[in-house]
């Protein structure tokens, strides 16, 4: 496993499709001017020239066995919440509602970065269980 041991995702949208990142690519949306768009634009970055989707890089980090924790924000059954789950489910991780607008909301958002943070420094999960001793948490890693 390279550095990345973990990716924690928090939105509220679902990710673009092919067909989305071709025509954002392209121009197609924000009425862009001529010069920022289109695939002369994309190219002049290498990091930026060959198109992909997030489904292609949960593909990759799938393959390099890197887990997606992936938490949607919009509602407990809002739109986002099919991609998050196929995100977390693609990679090995976990997902949820996060509610970010409540005082549990961010308890858990804290208990979640922080054991996120915990499990990379300690596989052994030694940490993760004396941060729940101590402080308890609903989010599990």
């Amino acid at each position: 496993m390279g550095l990345v041991k973990q990716v924690l995702l928090i939105g509220d949208t679902p990710a673009n499709t092919r067909e989305e990142v071709i025509s954002k690519r392209a121009g197609g949306v924000f009425g862009r001017l001529r010069s920022q768009s289109g695939e002369d634009y994309w190219s002049r970055d290498p990091r930026f020239s060959t198109l992909t989707t997030a489904d292609d890089q949960l593909h990759r980090l799938a393959a390099l066995k890197v887990p997606v924790h992936a938490y949607w924000v919009g509602g407990p059954n809002s739109q986002e919440r099919t991609f998050f789950e196929r995100a977390s489910a693609i990679t090995g991780g976990q997902s949820g509602f996060l509610d970010v607008n409540s005082d549990i909301g961010k308890a858990d958002l804290t208990d979640l970065l922080y054991k996120s943070v915990l499990a990379t420094l300690d596989e052994s999960g030694a940490l993760v269980k004396a941060y729940n001793l101590k402080y308890g948490g609903a989010v599990r890693m």
